[in-house]
């Protein structure tokens, strides 16, 4: 017998570089919500991230004072009457102690019932403040690039040679070690067959590793007959829905952790004839950078 599997077509966002796009998709499946939670929570702001684990804590406490509360004053010692907002806080605040393992001692459960529950609490206290403890370990030690990228690419004269260009920058003004960028270019393409097709293709840069990284760089990438972009208008580029894909890695010698970050231009960013400001301001003995400046262009 064969099984039949119904498709179900999908709107998903994402974040590339700093940009949100959206893609439609198809699954033969519904995915299940616990299924990648770890990934789920690592890729969460800080401010959904710290939003959910309240709301859980609140949650699993007021479930756990819920039980203590129903099964009545019968089970907790200690001053309070049955079936009102005291005992119900006195519960609720109750259980808070429990699950953070405070144990003040002026509730204390005297059934059977009710220290197993606080058994079964007490275990998950450990395991939720154990899994809350590494997320928060994981989520600060994990190491982050912070580069700047200008807000456009430019296409015009560079070095005497038509060339594709872009500026970033290190923000910390630290070291990063054996740095790379790789650039790539997605466009429409349509097969003999008559397929859809959205193909990549590396743009060679004219210097991609930089083994001591700390100021700026200036990324270019030369216009000649072996470039994908050769004798592309800029109306070819919006019809294909051209999109540039920059990514960046290397090693923080602060942290000696690698970093890696990404940025997306699309067919819009694209400026001509056009060339970035000077953003390395030389005083005597000393090299600023204008970090102001990294996407500002010449009059």
């Amino acid at each position: 017998m064969i099984k039949k599997v119904g498709v179900k077509l999908k709107n998903i966002s994402y974040v590339y570089g700093g940009m949100k796009r959206k893609i439609r998709v198809s699954e033969s499946e519904p995915k299940k919500g616990l299924k990648d939670m770890y990934f789920d929570l690592l890729s969460l702001t800080w401010v959904r991230f710290l939003s959910y684990i309240s709301v859980g804590y609140f949650l699993i406490n007021l479930i756990f004072g819920l039980i203590y509360f129903l099964y009545g004053p019968a089970g907790l010692s200690g001053k309070h009457v049955a079936g009102t907002v005291d005992f119900f806080t006195e519960c609720f605040f109750f259980s808070v102690q429990t699950f953070s393992t405070i144990g003040y001692g002026g509730i204390t459960p005297i059934s059977f019932f009710t220290n197993t529950i606080v058994s079964i609490q007490a275990l998950v206290g450990m395991l939720s403040i154990g899994l809350t403890s590494g997320l928060f370990f994981v989520r600060f030690a994990r190491p982050s690039a912070k580069l700047v990228f200008s807000e456009q690419i430019l296409i015009s004269d560079h070095m005497g040679k038509r060339s594709l260009v872009f500026r970033l920058a290190n923000s910390r003004i630290n070291t990063i070690i054996n740095a790379r960028v790789h650039m790539t270019v997605m466009l429409d393409h349509k097969t003999p067959e008559g397929t859809n097709l959205r193909i990549l293709k590396d743009l060679k840069l004219a210097r991609d590793f930089n083994a001591v990284f700390f100021l700026n760089w200036l990324v270019s990438h030369e216009i000649n007959e072996d470039s994908p972009l050769f004798n592309l208008s800029h109306a070819d580029l919006e019809s294909k829905h051209g999109e540039f894909m920059v990514s960046f890695s290397g090693t923080d010698q602060t942290f000696s952790q690698s970093i890696h970050t990404a940025k997306m231009y699309l067919s819009n960013h694209i400026l001509y004839d056009r060339h970035f400001e000077d953003m390395l301001i030389v005083e005597r003995d000393l090299t600023r950078v204008d970090l102001d400046k990294i996407s500002k262009l010449k009059e």
